[in-house]
């Protein structure tokens, strides 16, 4: 690149897929920013997006926003909607004309049709740019890491934790590799293995083999490698060749990164039997509230998460409070025409009306209960996970039921943070517990304030590997061997 700051492209399409849920994302899920409005909405934020723009105005480049299209996890995104984003960002590619592309995307999306869309776009953008022009991805760890993503990038580089509290750092570091990429200060070879398994349980990063595969891995950076990313495929996605991937960046170093992903897929296949659910059951969680000191816990809704793409709509811990005297709780339930058959009622009336179960079909709950309040469902994320970006989860009315709030929404709701409960009035403190559709980031929201609990309850947001036919290709534990160990791929 001759003189002058670097033209780089930057966008994101960030949406994570369950395939088992029946309601697809559609375009009102996504929250679309263009042109400076992007920068503005993303810089400061704890997004991918927000630590490549940090990164990239801090080396004086010349910022070139795209598209950033973020959603919720949910089922399939929409089709025309994949191809109506997909066409812009070629577009923006062409117009732009930049010296380099740095992207937040995270990894695990599929449409109706395409089950790969971030390999599309990566090839779609890379047969726009040509071969000479670095373009660089933040990627959740998540992510189902696939070939054509890995013969399109140059560099791909993954959140390390799980709560994930390090979405800003990726992107930093995603940007900054790209730059140095640009400068010839290096050149980047991608090495990837793929485990065609899932890790199913146990799989947070600050205990248990992880914490100690991440731990190999961060030494391993301290020794030279440019990146080494452990990313644990979403367990709820039916796509070809789903695979446990590690992949390592290093500055023309195939043979070193090679030995590292054959040292960690050695470590992560000797304790593939650590990988295992220890989820407290739904019976077990009332008599932990039975002391008046007890609570308040965040309770994670394993089962309906949210943040694993489930819908939301689950009535199970709200049916069994229901039965139990003197719980003090708030439950979110995703329930659309609920939502808005609710703003024909006035805070204070009595309603009676027919809750949960939009999409999963489960049984819905009959109930009867006081209209507390109406909400738009827009509010700011406290963070880590996401701090400072904005969620909306449509049209919202808080029920009362006794000691319950029931949070009625429109669509799928972040309850994992904080926010989400105090945007809606709701106070934490005197509650036995709150509910959160989520598996892991709510504990980084609530620390300090209510202590988490996982329940293993039931729905498409949990793996369960004695569920056969869940999938089009069995994948450990699934089937009944480990894969073998296989042999690193070199990209670059």
């Amino acid at each position: 690149m001759s003189g002058g700051a670097p033209r780089i492209l930057v966008g994101q399409i960030f949406h994570e897929a369950n395939s088992f849920n029946a309601r697809l994302t559609t375009e009102v899920d996504f929250a679309i920013h263009r042109g400076a409005e992007l920068i503005t909405q993303a810089t400061g934020t704890g997004t991918t997006l927000g630590g490549i723009l940090d990164a990239l105005g801090a080396a004086g480049a010349t910022i070139i926003p795209a598209l950033s299209a973020c959603a919720s996890p949910g089922g399939p995104v929409a089709e025309p909607l994949w191809q109506a984003m997909l066409a812009e960002m070629q577009e923006a590619a062409r117009q732009a004309a930049p010296n380099a592309i740095v992207l937040d995307l995270h990894g695990a999306m599929v449409s109706e049709k395409t089950d790969d869309p971030e390999g599309t776009l990566l090839t779609a953008l890379r047969e726009i740019v040509g071969p000479d022009v670095p373009i660089a991805v933040g990627l959740d760890l998540h992510a189902h890491v696939t070939d054509a993503m890995c013969e399109s990038a140059d560099i791909l580089v993954a959140c390390k934790n799980n709560p994930h509290d390090d979405y800003f750092d990726a992107g930093q570091r995603a940007a900054r590799l790209c730059l140095d990429a640009l400068a010839g200060r290096i050149a980047p070879v991608l090495t990837r293995l793929r485990l065609p398994m899932i890790l199913f349980g146990n799989d947070e990063t600050t205990s248990g083999p992880l914490r100690d595969l991440n731990a190999v891995a961060r030494r391993r950076e301290a020794e030279g490698a440019l990146d080494v990313s452990i990313h644990t495929v979403q367990a709820m996605l039916d796509v070809p060749d789903m695979a446990q991937v590690i992949t390592v960046m290093t500055d023309s170093a195939p043979d070193t990164g090679a030995a590292i992903c054959t040292e960690l897929g050695a470590a992560l296949l000797a304790r593939a039997a650590e990988f295992r659910t220890d989820h407290l059951p739904l019976d077990a969680l009332w008599p932990l509230l039975g002391s008046p000191e007890a609570g308040p816990y965040a309770v994670s809704d394993f089962g309906d998460r949210v943040l694993a793409g489930a819908a939301g709509d689950s009535v199970e811990v709200l049916r069994a409070a229901l039965r139990r005297d003197g719980i003090r709780a708030a439950i979110p339930v995703t329930d659309p025409a609920a939502a808005r058959s609710l703003r024909a009622h006035a805070p204070g009336e009595t309603v009676r009306l027919s809750l949960g179960g939009a999409f999963s079909g489960a049984a819905p709950l009959a109930l009867e209960a006081r209209v507390l309040r109406h909400h738009d469902g827009r509010f700011t994320l406290a963070g880590p996970w996401l701090g400072g970006a904005r969620g909306d989860h449509g049209k919202t009315t808080v029920l009362e039921l006794g000691g319950l709030r029931v949070i009625v929404t429109e669509r799928p709701a972040l309850s994992q943070d904080v926010n989400f409960f105090r945007a809606l009035g709701i106070e934490i403190e005197p509650l036995h517990f709150v509910l959160c559709k989520s598996g892991f980031h709510f504990k980084l929201s609530f620390e300090g304030i209510a202590a988490p609990l996982i329940l293993g309850t039931n729905g498409p947001g949990r793996y369960d590997p004695a569920r056969k036919g869940l999938r089009r290709a069995p994948l450990w534990p699934e089937g009944p061997a480990l894969p073998p160990l296989g042999a690193p791929r070199h990209f670059g």
